[in-house]
């Protein structure tokens, strides 16, 4: 029988993480669960390492070729059995419970109430929502859910040691739920894929999803060519035909290392990033809703916040100015250099501080309220998802 859960560890050159991932993988309260260790030769005794488990049937080891890190988790990927697959990251760590929470959240959306389309969804108290989901058919006006194969807890930030950090850095998807991270819910897809395009990846790291295999059918695997930005395009495709199903405990990790690049080289990254959001939305554009497309500027408002990201990056504003006149130099020469014409564009302003986040907040808002996407989430009933 397959397992019930696959877990993907990809690594490469991450011993000195491993014992205290490996040992949050095998303190899991679900058992039923196969571990895919994909190594790109490493060559700091992570294979070494992993030899002591060689005899666990669980366990399943693998030597891949050093291609990159989204082409070891597809390497994983390509082998998995489960029902359900977590990317467990060779430097982070996870809650004993993670599984357990996240697969059982998933197992009760089997049984939903779905109806055939998704253009017309309409909005539902949660008495109603918790009636449909129990299977009262007579209810009018039941939504019509797509699939909810996407589970997703909160996180929380730990340094090099594996302590956590306080105050956390700040978490900008998270900011736009709000309370919303502190109730178990459901909510459409539509709302992520606007998040995801306006702030961020929702889940911000993988760490903190656990998904159905069937979800690699309409995602497919991680692009190989685009650098840091995989998962984000993998997030656009997922969130076109998966809901979210959204747990508030904290059961996953994200090791940070801050300082890790400088302004230029952010500079650079971020243009990217708004050049392959554009073609990405281009591939995808017969996918997103219709309602969206007939608003004559739905384009411009889908890269607002990439556009703007960017930009914004290379800190021409007074405020910037203020704190460090060297930042202010550096992005002036840059922007002269890259971005000619958005110098006179700032100076002709007056320099004002634009503030990308609450500028692309405003907009989501108005999105969401324009196209009708399903707000706000739905709470759960159920108490699998609950603290």
């Amino acid at each position: 029988m397959p397992p019930l859960v696959s877990i993907c560890l990809p690594t490469l050159n991450a011993w000195r993480f491993l014992e205290q991932r490996m040992e949050t993988i095998l303190d899991q309260t679900i058992k039923d669960w196969e571990l895919i260790v994909c190594d790109s030769y490493s060559d700091d005794g992570t294979w070494k390492y992993f030899q002591k488990f060689k005899r666990d049937p669980r366990v399943k080891l693998y030597q891949v070729p050093r291609e990159g890190l989204y082409a070891g988790w597809n390497e994983c990927l390509r082998r998995v059995t489960g029902e359900y697959v977590y990317i467990a990251t060779a430097d982070d760590t996870c809650s004993p419970i993670l599984l357990e929470k996240m697969a059982g959240a998933l197992d009760k959306t089997k049984e939903e109430v779905r109806g055939q389309g998704t253009e017309d969804r309409r909005q539902l108290s949660g008495n109603s929502l918790c009636a449909a989901i129990a299977g009262a058919a007579d209810i009018p006006n039941i939504p019509s859910f797509r699939p909810a194969d996407i589970a997703m807890c909160q996180f929380d930030f730990i340094d090099e040691k594996g302590s956590k950090i306080e105050p956390a850095p700040r978490h900008i998807p998270s900011d736009f739920f709000g309370e919303w991270n502190r109730i178990p819910h459901r909510r459409s897809g539509e709302i992520d894929l606007l998040v995801h395009l306006s702030l961020g990846v929702s889940w911000t790291t993988i760490t903190s999803i656990l998904f159905r295999r069937s979800l690699l059918g309409n995602a497919g695997l991680f692009r190989t060519d685009c650098g840091a930005f995989a998962d984000r395009f993998w997030a656009f495709k997922t969130a076109l035909t998966s809901d979210i199903i959204a747990i508030p405990d904290s059961l996953a990790t994200w090791r940070f290392h801050p300082g890790q690049r400088s302004s230029l080289i952010d500079m650079m990254l971020s243009k990217r990033l708004w050049k392959e959001t554009e073609t990405t939305i281009a591939e995808i554009e017969d996918k997103l809703p219709q309602r969206w497309r007939q608003d004559k500027k739905w384009r411009d408002k889908l890269l607002f916040g990439s556009r703007h990201d960017y930009y914004e990056r290379y800190h021409l504003d007074r405020l910037s100015l203020k704190r460090s006149v060297g930042i202010f130099c550096r992005g002036l020469l840059a922007a002269l250099h890259h971005e000619p014409l958005y110098v006179v564009k700032r100076i002709v302003s007056g320099l004002p501080w634009d503030e990308t986040y609450r500028d692309s907040r405003k907009l989501l808002l108005e999105m969401i309220k324009e196209w009708n996407v399903p707000w706000p989430p739905q709470r759960s009933c159920d108490k699998t998802f609950e603290s």
